[in-house]
C-alpha cells in the first residue's frame, strides 16, 4: 500500500507521515492508501548509513552527482551533518535523521521537505503540471479554481464558503494548485499547514491567524479525493487600499509571482538542469503556460472580497 500524497498524481512509498516544508502535503495520510502507484511515484525513507562517493562526475557547492545519484552533504564536523541521496533511476529519495528534524529554513540550509518539493516540482513542470499559490472548490455543476499569491486571503476563503455551505462546496485544495496544462485539470491536496506550526503562527502573529486550524475542521471531510476539471479558473490580487488593479495578466504572470516552488532558486534543480541539458525544454514548458489555452480571468479583490467569483 502506497501513501496517495495527491490523488490521481503523486504517490510515496514511505513509513513517514510527514516531512518539513513539502508543499505538496504536510499530512500524508490525509487521503486514503492506494494499492497502485500514482504517475510520480518516489520512494522517501530514512537512511542514517548514506555513503558519499569518493569521486563524482559533477559538482555544484555542497552537491555532487555520480552514476544516476544526487547527493547533498552540508557537514559541521565528523557527527553532525545533514546528507540526502536522490536515487534518479529508482526514484529513491533518502536523507539521515538529523536532517529530518530542521523545521525550516535556516540561512542556506533548505529544510528537507523543500529539497523534495523541488525535485518534484521540476519532475511536474517538465511534464505541463504546473503549480500555483491557489486554491479550489467543487460545486455539483462546476469547479472553481483561484490563483493568487501568498497572503491574499484564500486559505480562509475556502474555509469559510465551505463552512457557510457544505452542501453546495467540497474541498479541492486551500494553498497550492496544481494545472495539467493539457486537459485544465487540478488535483486535490491536503491543507497546508498543520496544526503545530498554526499554533506557532497564531503566537507570533495574533492578528491574522483569529480561528483555530486543524485536519479535522468539518470542512475538510466532504472532501474531494480524485482530479477535476476546472470550469472557471480566476487569476487575482487582493488590495487593502482604494487601488484597483488592472493589467493584461497571464498565466505566465501569475507562475512567476504566485508559484509556491519557484524552483529555479534551487541550486539541486538549476544542477539538473544543467547537467541533463533541460534548458531548451524549460523554455518550451514556459512558452505552454504562456499559450494555454485554458480559460481564465483576472479579477482585482479589494479587502478580501472574493463574493463576485462565487455568484
Amino acid at each position: 500500500m502506497y501513501k496517495n500524497i495527491v490523488p490521481g498524481l503523486i504517490s510515496f512509498d514511505t513509513q513517514l507521515n510527514k516531512l518539513p516544508c513539502f508543499t505538496f502535503s504536510e499530512q500524508f495520510n490525509f487521503y486514503p492508501l492506494i494499492k497502485t502507484p500514482n504517475k510520480f511515484h518516489y520512494k522517501v525513507e530514512i537512511d542514517n548509513h548514506i555513503q558519499l562517493p569518493s569521486v563524482y562526475d559533477f559538482r555544484n557547492r555542497y552537491l555532487l552527482y555520480l552514476k544516476n545519484c544526487w547527493f547533498y552533504n552540508w557537514q559541521l564536523s565528523h557527527n553532525f551533518y545533514l546528507r540526502f541521496k536522490f536515487n534518479t533511476l529508482t526514484n529513491t529519495f533518502s536523507f539521515n535523521n538529523l536532517y529530518n528534524h530542521v523545521p525550516f529554513e535556516l540561512g542556506r540550509i533548505l529544510p528537507i521537505g523543500r529539497h523534495l518539493t523541488n525535485i518534484l516540482s521540476l519532475h511536474l513542470f517538465l511534464k505541463n503540471y504546473i503549480s500555483f499559490k491557489g486554491a479550489a472548490v467543487k460545486t455539483k455543476n462546476e469547479t472553481i479554481g483561484i490563483i493568487t499569491p501568498s497572503y491574499n486571503g484564500k486559505s480562509t476563503l475556502i474555509r469559510e464558503i465551505i463552512n457557510k455551505d457544505k452542501n453546495k462546496y467540497r474541498y479541492i485544495t486551500e494553498d497550492n494548485l496544481i494545472l495539467n496544462l493539457k486537459n485544465r485539470t487540478t488535483y486535490p491536496l491536503s491543507p497546508s499547514i498543520s496544526y503545530k506550526n498554526f499554533m506557532l503562527k497564531k503566537i507570533l502573529d495574533p492578528g491574522r491567524y483569529k480561528e483555530d486550524y486543524t485536519f479535522n475542521d468539518s470542512c475538510y471531510k466532504n472532501k474531494v479525493s480524485q482530479p477535476q476539471k476546472i470550469d472557471k479558473l480566476f487569476l487575482t490580487i487582493n488590495n487593502t487600499s482604494d487601488f484597483a488593479q488592472t493589467g493584461n495578466y497571464s498565466l505566465l504572470d501569475f507562475f512567476l509571482i504566485s508559484s509556491p516552488n519557484l524552483f529555479f532558486d534551487s541550486v539541486l534543480v538549476r544542477s539538473m538542469i544543467f547537467k541533463y541539458q533541460l534548458l531548451n525544454k524549460v523554455k518550451q514548458v514556459l512558452n505552454n503556460i504562456n499559450s494555454t489555452n485554458i480559460n481564465y480571468r483576472f479579477i482585482s479583490v479589494n479587502n478580501f472580497n472574493y463574493d463576485r467569483l462565487f455568484k
